[in-house]
């Protein structure tokens, strides 16, 4: 008989919830919010002095949402940014405390049954597409595009990866962590997102260098000289991989292999967006200010792409998008969290395949690897921005934390 630990059950049920709000959002709607932000609420007010301290250790995090929270003082869409920037600002809260305060065996093995849910239900009962340029039927599931699920698809599997390897769980949970690895990689297969794939399959390859280099034994001078030459080699890769999308070399290629590149005129989004910058280069337009009707760059850029006026859209590119909404100062808490983080990993001793360590070097990497041609990052009620806070979360320096008393 198996004792079952009520704390231990508590959590689970937590973080399942929440997890599965958050995969099942763009099926579920406003349903699958107020039910994240349920769930989320109580696990922060059940001890909230302690959840004010989670937020003060990890302040850095949270600059981006306060900043998108408080563009409405100058943005020209105020109501839109103050309503975004408060679920992103939420959403993080949630998302720290969550880290802080579960278990990671807990949360992995919750997070793994509630991906696993949702992977199954897209590859089983998930919509269709014609993909326009190749005539192909293409996955997107139980999400709004190909590229959507082929995110969440790739989060499921790093999830599933380090489920897998983890020597603090059972055997039948390390079983379905290989499941839910081997079912969302079949998913990423049908959604027929080449880049998607590309994306899991280097940062697989990149996390595991990453590992294996940390847990090489060497002298502390050698490893700094090391550091060095690979923080080096990622700017120039950065560097490579920029003019390679942004000359039109990513789109000759994708066309070449008869695949559709999706995002056919990026350069000109870049260029008109970037004109747009200079409007307000210091706090920028204003956070997800941009594409609304009447704005005169947003208009140009849906009749250029052919895109009804009003619809859904970004610069697809996180960079490019958060200089232009947030400004220069956004664009270098962004740049500071991205370097905070590398130096984070190049610091560790040694991280073990399977711990909560490798799941945040996993996602982060994969998440890096989606800022050139996706805006993933700081996205209110998404699964990506609740990973990037556990990632914040697990690679930060372990320390007591005392309360915060809150006096009346």
């Amino acid at each position: 008989m198996i004792a079952v630990n009520r704390s231990e059950l508590k959590e689970f049920a937590f973080a399942f919830i929440i997890v599965f709000s958050l995969m099942f959002n763009s099926m579920f709607g406003v349903l699958a919010g107020l039910v994240f932000l349920a769930a989320g609420i109580l696990v922060v007010i059940l001890d909230y002095g302690q959840s004010l301290a989670f937020c003060r250790r990890h302040w850095v995090i949270l600059l981006i949402p306060v900043m998108s929270m408080l563009s409405f003082l100058w943005s020209d869409q105020p109501g839109k940014s103050l309503r975004s920037g408060f679920q992103l600002f939420l959403t993080s809260i949630i998302a720290i405390v969550l880290a802080e305060t579960i278990k990671d065996d807990t949360f992995l093995s919750a997070a793994a049954s509630a991906m696993l849910i949702a992977m199954l239900m897209s590859l089983f009962f998930g919509r269709t597409a014609i993909n326009g340029l190749t005539q192909d039927v293409v996955l997107t599931g139980i999400y709004q595009s190909k590229n959507f699920l082929s995110v969440h698809s790739g989060l499921s599997i790093f999830t599933g990866l380090t489920l897998m390897f983890s020597r603090r769980h059972r055997l039948v949970f390390r079983g379905l962590g290989a499941l839910l690895m081997l079912t969302s990689f079949v998913v990423l297969i049908y959604a027929k997102s080449l880049g998607g794939l590309v994306a899991v399959i280097m940062s697989v390859v990149a996390g595991l260098v990453v590992i294996l280099y940390l847990n090489w034994n060497m002298r502390s001078f050698s490893r700094r000289a090391m550091n060095f030459f690979l923080i080096l080699a990622a700017v120039c890769i950065g560097i490579a991989i920029v003019i390679f999308v942004s000359q039109g070399y990513f789109d000759e290629l994708m066309y070449s292999l008869n695949k559709d590149p999706t995002l056919t005129g990026r350069t000109y989004i870049w260029q008109r967006g970037l004109e747009f910058f200079w409007s307000n280069p210091i706090f920028g337009t204003g956070f997800q200010a941009v594409f609304y009707q009447g704005n005169n760059v947003a208009e140009d850029i849906w009749e250029a792409l052919n895109f009804a006026s009003g619809a859904k859209f970004n610069f697809h590119n996180m960079f490019v998008d958060i200089l232009i909404e947030l400004g220069a100062v956004g664009f270098t808490i962004f740049l500071s969290v991205i370097l905070i983080q590398c130096r984070r990993i190049l610091l560790r001793r040694s991280i073990a395949l399977g711990s909560r360590e490798s799941y945040a070097v996993f996602i982060f990497i994969f998440m890096l690897s989606q800022t050139i041609l996706e805006v993933s990052w700081f996205r209110e009620f998404s699964m990506m921005q609740l990973l990037i806070c556990f990632s914040w979360v697990y690679l930060s320096p372990h320390s007591e934390i005392k309360p915060i008393r809150v006096v009346y």
